[in-house]
């Protein structure tokens, strides 16, 4: 998912879909002069990537002002066995946006969130994942889920480390007030998440010791488990998941300085007269890992019984596999055999 794309189109580039794959686009509209007629040029807005034929995809948009924009991709009758939601949102830094307008686009997210299925001893994978993520320009600091304070037990969530520094923690927003403040901006994120037991989850699944993001992380010392993901050491970009899937998610990590090795945009006029400097993003990356049910290759033979829970074990999908049609009818004769009439 990418924000701020900045594309002067809205279709996929041809040499985008040669390397096999699809841009879905969200475009602003042209911001407007001071005299309030629209600017010409490139256009905020946002943008899935996909593979090439890998999914059925159903976009609806939720909001597409110059200021903010979100929207929901479905992913189904692809690779993975779950329906998965990937909500993209844009929030620009202009502290003139309403407090009353970044609630309303709260409430309007909140009453799309397709909430997972639960986990069971039957079901041990979600069925339906929804995943929120892109430019909040929120910040939250160390501040944690107040719904978290009341959950116990199952499944176990981690504590978020988040950004220690003081200026970057969380205020309560005045409601007189017709601007919104970063900080402001956090405590509405904090309070959106609480409907739907929403979670961040930068800085909360953390790579492990022997990976190698882990590893490369390290080069640029001091390395803690709170990353920033601007090179202005804010945290503005997130991934928020259901905490249901909790068990699902094994890793949730910025990519330190990531910004540094991104190809420029396009060539600027810098202050020196005559010297050109290349604009590069002034994010870092950011990547979320979710262990999700696949499908078997279809020209394969056999069908791992972890593809499914048990009781989902002869979905009509299944029984082109030798092994699955073989344990049908094994399980058809037995039940036969104990018949009584």
């Amino acid at each position: 998912m990418v924000t701020e794309h900045h594309l002067p189109f809205g279709h996929t580039p041809s040499y985008v879909t040669t390397s096999g794959w699809v841009v879905h686009t969200i475009q602003a509209p042209f911001k407007k002069d001071k005299d309030g007629n629209p600017t010409l040029g490139t256009r905020n807005g946002i943008l899935l990537a996909t593979r090439k034929n890998a999914f059925a995809i159903l976009e609806i948009i939720h909001h597409h002002s110059d200021l903010y924009q979100t929207a929901t991709w479905t992913l189904s009758t692809g690779e993975f066995i779950t329906m998965i939601h990937i909500t993209g949102v844009y929030l620009s830094p202009d502290n003139k946006v309403p407090t009353s307008e970044i609630k309303d686009l709260y409430t309007t997210l909140n009453k799309n969130f397709d909430t997972p299925s639960p986990l069971s001893p039957q079901d041990l994978h979600c069925h339906r994942y929804h995943i929120l993520t892109g430019d909040f320009n929120s910040w939250v600091g160390m501040e944690q889920e107040e719904h978290l304070a009341n959950h116990l037990g199952f499944p176990h969530v981690p504590i978020r480390t988040g950004d220690p520094h003081p200026r970057r923690q969380d205020r309560v927003p005045s409601s007189a007030s017709t601007t919104t403040h970063a900080r402001a901006r956090g405590r509405l994120l904090l309070d959106f998440l609480n409907h739907h037991t929403l979670i961040i989850a930068n800085d909360r699944f953390l790579p492990s010791p022997n990976n190698f993001t882990y590893e490369n992380q390290k080069n640029y010392p001091p390395f803690s488990s709170h990353l920033p993901t601007t090179m202005y050491d804010t945290t503005v970009d997130y991934f928020i998941v259901s905490k249901i899937i909790t068990p699902d998610s094994t890793e949730c990590t910025t990519h330190f300085n990531s910004w540094h090795s991104l190809p420029p945009i396009h060539p600027i006029i810098a202050e020196i007269p005559g010297q050109r400097y290349p604009v590069r993003t002034d994010h870092n990356l950011i990547s979320i890992s979710l262990l999700l049910l696949s499908h078997p290759p279809l020209n394969s033979s056999d069908l791992s019984n972890e593809q499914r829970p048990v009781r989902q074990a002869y979905h009509s999908w299944k029984l082109k596999y030798g092994n699955i049609q073989t344990s049908l009818k094994e399980d058809l004769d037995l039940n036969a055999s104990s018949i009584h009439l």
